[in-house]
């Protein structure tokens, strides 16, 4: 008795510091998750899919049960969900597949967006130079106290452009739709008949199947 009493004690323990994690990132990284759900949201739009405001959707509950919910379509508020944590979402429904490589990808427009405010700011350099690529950091400089806002920028921007599980999930879903090999063909097809060279016998005998 005295052995589960024990252990029920470390496990409510070990859900306190869970939720006391959670809310110190949800608050420190607010910022960052919320540049992350509009990148997704902003590209939903300019792909014409359908971004609903609420929806219902299947979910399980904490003893894995199916169950139906209303969840908001834009949301940076995070939520446990067995051991994984979800800071916030967006739901889209695109017209075509493909759509779903350019929202799940657009948070790494965010890592884009720090390499030329680094660059800026002379922290970072990247070029071509003689036929070769050369990159530099200056680390020293930029690690310091008193570019203590600089810092907590870069690290939203981080934060931002992070794609989670679900988000490659959702891009390779993309890449392999039936809407994505149409695109590519008609690419390919366009191509040809610019250029006048055979550019489809250089595609993979296992991907003409």
């Amino acid at each position: 008795m005295d052995m589960l009493k024990i252990e029920m004690g470390h496990a409510m323990l070990s859900r306190v510091y869970l939720y006391i994690s959670v809310f110190t990132q949800f608050l420190f990284y607010l910022p960052g998750t919320f540049l992350h759900e509009a990148a997704h949201w902003i590209v939903a739009k300019l792909t014409f899919s359908h971004t609903p405001t609420k929806a219902i959707i299947e979910d399980e509950d904490e003893n894995g049960n199916k169950i139906h919910k209303t969840v908001s379509g834009f949301t940076i508020i995070p939520k446990i969900k067995k051991d994984q944590v979800v800071y916030g979402h967006v739901l889209s429904i695109p017209k075509f597949d493909i759509a779903l490589v350019f929202i799940s990808a657009a948070p790494l427009v965010w890592i884009v967006a720090l390499y030329y405010i680094l660059s800026h700011y002379g922290y970072i350099s990247l070029g071509f130079e003689n036929g070769n690529i050369y990159f530099s950091a200056d680390y020293s400089s930029f690690f310091s106290l008193s570019n203590w806002l600089l810092i907590y920028i870069a690290l939203q921007l981080i934060w931002a452009s992070t794609l989670s599980s679900q988000d490659i999930k959702m891009f390779f879903k993309g890449v392999f739709s039936p809407s994505s090999f149409i695109l590519l063909s008609f690419i390919l097809l366009i191509c040809e008949l610019r250029c006048n060279t055979k550019i489809i016998n250089y595609l993979p005998i296992g991907f003409m199947k």
